[in-house]
């Protein structure tokens, strides 16, 4: 548990294709070069994760989530009012990324997270991160660092040092459809708080 990434140091293990956990405004979460197909591998084996779920991306600004996915009129007036913050937003990819991020409409999740040590390391990395809740699949989330089960622990190479006070609430995960919005996880923000931002 000591060890504790400074930038320089978290930037290096992303790079070499290692897994770090990283704070977010949400619940800590386990964090990897999303262009990095060893990473995915890794993360998905570490958790032991069905393909078929796909994993969210932490982008640092909006800019950045333009440079790899498409973000229309009204998924750019929801990320204006909630990012950073917890919603996660899906939106069609521009083929950049590594397939297996998509889902089946290739489609990927991405959020910016209202935490300057994360949002500041992806900024400095330069690439989106892969992020997932701190868990063996089907398990309950760890929140406190504390928790990290050992088999987890084994597998990573740090925790990013930052503020690691969370809502302790996942994200909400939506998208807008045709006129409205779909929800597939209600979180830290509500439907209707979307959907008061999205009719207006």
């Amino acid at each position: 548990m000591e060890n504790f990434l400074e930038f320089e140091k978290a930037i290096e293990c992303l790079e070499q294709g290692e897994i770090i956990v990283v704070p977010t405004d949400t619940i800590p979460g386990l964090a990897i070069d999303a262009v990095n197909q060893r990473a995915i591998q890794k993360i998905y084996k570490t958790k032991k994760r069905d393909k078929s779920k796909t994993l969210p991306l932490l982008f640092s600004s909006i800019k950045q989530v333009k440079e790899y996915l498409s973000i229309n009129h009204d998924e750019l007036k929801l990320a204006k009012k909630f990012w950073p913050g917890a919603l996660t937003l899906v939106l069609n990819s521009k083929g950049k990324l590594p397939q297996i991020l998509e889902n089946s409409a290739g489609k990927i999740g991405a959020r910016i997270p209202a935490n300057n040590a994360t949002k500041k390391l992806i900024e400095e990395f330069g690439k989106p991160l892969a992020a997932t809740s701190i868990n063996i699949s089907a398990e309950p989330s760890i929140i406190k660092l504390e928790e990290i089960p050992a088999e987890i622990l084994a597998q990573i190479a740090g925790i990013l040092a930052g503020n690691y006070e969370s809502s302790g609430k996942a994200s909400t995960v939506a998208e807008v459809t045709k006129n409205e919005i779909k929800i597939y996880r209600e979180g830290g923000t509500s439907k209707n708080e979307l959907e008061k931002t999205f009719n207006v």
